[in-house]
């Protein structure tokens, strides 16, 4: 069983739900954060999901959070949460109203092999 710090880029397009990573086989993600930043010249709305395969469903974790021009947040400290663990199969989604918001997800990767 090996543990490796990982970050996922995030590159997000107007208007389209971006599955920002999917969790690899035999493996647990410990998500410790979720920064975007807004490089658009206008206000950017983006919303962060995660989608489960058991039970499978889809879950809002922060909906609809506004993001001014030349500004960042983490969105897991909106979300009030100071860690997510996704397993096996799970993803990790994010939709902005506009384009030209970048960040990245950082977390530890457990290989429970």
């Amino acid at each position: 069983m090996a543990n490796s710090y990982k970050r996922y880029p995030i590159t997000l397009a107007a208007g389209v739900e971006s599955t920002v990573l999917t969790v690899p086989a035999a493996s647990t993600l410990i998500i410790r954060s979720v920064w975007v930043a807004n490089d658009n010249a206008g206000t950017a709305i983006v919303e962060l999901r995660a989608t489960r395969q058991s039970p499978a469903g889809t879950s809002i974790l922060v909906p609809q959070q506004s993001l001014n021009t030349a500004n960042y947040l983490d969105l897991m400290a909106q979300a009030g949460s100071a860690s997510l663990v996704l397993e096996t199969g799970d993803a990790l989604i994010l939709e902005s109203s506009v384009s030209s918001v970048y960040g990245y997800v950082s977390g530890l990767l457990v290989d429970r092999n």
